[in-house]
């Protein structure tokens, strides 16, 4: 529901929404609700200011956070713009959490806009009673290639993680899912692109509570016969609550490269790699993964393909000592088979 206010100046314009999208946030097993309200004032042509109240509660009472934000924009261009967010935010938890997140927040940064093509969006400060950063990039080069990033700062649990990334979710011109991220600047889908909720870089699944800051880049390029996706990601969780073994931060990072070539129009080849490094549970764990797959389309509704994975981990002593599932392998298979769509 929107609300909107007349104002005696006609260049200043005064808007008011509240939202319940129930259902959509979730931080636990079970559902929760997000109530929030924003009220903005701006003024034509340049600055703007809005402030915001957000409360995200689980139906159980585990974990709450309340926000109230002033966002500010001026603008000295239509191109260059200078941000501001300021406010306070208070979370909370039924079991205390082992930090003290509760706090003023305080960012600043700019905007860069160059028409459709081009946007570039950069905060630094303090959250969480902690250094902060938020970010979002996307370039769209030319019609086929993209470069897209973000960089994100929030407190969730793994599976409230999981559901956030379905905000970006959407569908290409077959019924595929993907993401926004993944469409190109001529509205098409990059052909190397998949969807998965889980965020690169994503350690153990558990019930825990934890900061997660993330920072991904990816280059998206569809040629005539040839496609390519190119990723670096990286990604920090402290857990606040619960129990774990080994310190509470943990770090992975990484990078994976997809190639892929038109053979004929109902033959592909693609072949892959991404290197990746996690520490978690007191260790460190080196993970190399080579792919290859030829695939044929040999329907409209089917298609076979044969497909050879290898991967090598490298796991620290530590890690080798706890269990051998976190321990080093080396495996490699091959598979052979078909895909009929319904």
């Amino acid at each position: 529901m929107a609300i909107f206010w007349p104002t005696v100046k006609p260049d200043v314009l005064v808007t008011g929404t509240l939202v319940e999208p129930a259902g959509i946030a979730m931080t636990g097993p079970s559902g929760s609700g997000c109530h929030s309200g924003v009220l903005a004032v701006a003024a034509v042509p340049f600055p703007a200011l809005a402030g915001a109240f957000s409360e995200l509660d689980r139906k159980q009472g585990l974990l709450s956070e309340k926000a109230g934000l002033g966002n500010f924009r001026y603008a000295f261009t239509h191109s260059f713009s200078l941000l501001a967010t300021v406010g306070y935010d208070a979370v909370t938890n039924t079991v205390p959490l082992t930090r003290n997140i509760t706090g003023l927040v305080a960012l600043g940064g700019f905007a860069l806009t160059f028409g459709q093509d081009f946007f570039l969006q950069i905060e630094a400060g303090r959250k969480y009673n902690d250094a902060s950063y938020l970010g979002s990039l996307r370039y769209n080069i030319n019609p086929t290639a993209s470069l897209v990033g973000s960089v994100n700062d929030a407190v969730s649990t793994p599976e409230g993680q999981l559901l956030n990334n379905l905000l970006k979710l959407t569908t290409d011109a077959n019924g595929n899912l993907t993401t926004t991220d993944n469409v190109l600047g001529n509205g098409g889908v990059a052909s190397l692109s998949d969807f998965n909720p889980q965020s690169l870089g994503s350690l153990s699944f558990d019930q825990n509570i934890s900061r997660y800051q993330t920072a991904t880049i990816s280059f998206l390029e569809d040629f005539e016969r040839d496609h390519a996706d190119f990723t670096v990601f990286g990604t920090r969780r402290t857990i606040l609550n619960g129990i774990f073994l080994g310190p509470p931060r943990t770090d992975a990072w990484g990078a994976r490269l997809s190639l892929a070539h038109d053979f004929t129009p109902l033959m592909q080849g693609t072949v892959g790699t991404s290197y990746s490094v996690n520490d978690e549970l007191g260790g460190t764990a080196r993970s190399l993964n080579i792919n290859a797959q030829l695939g044929y389309i040999m329907t409209r509704e089917m298609r076979a393909y044969i497909r050879g994975d290898y991967l090598d981990r490298q796991s620290s002593a530590s890690l080798n000592a706890l269990s051998p599932l976190t321990g080093s392998l080396t495996d490699y298979r091959i598979t052979i088979g078909f895909s009929r769509t319904l």
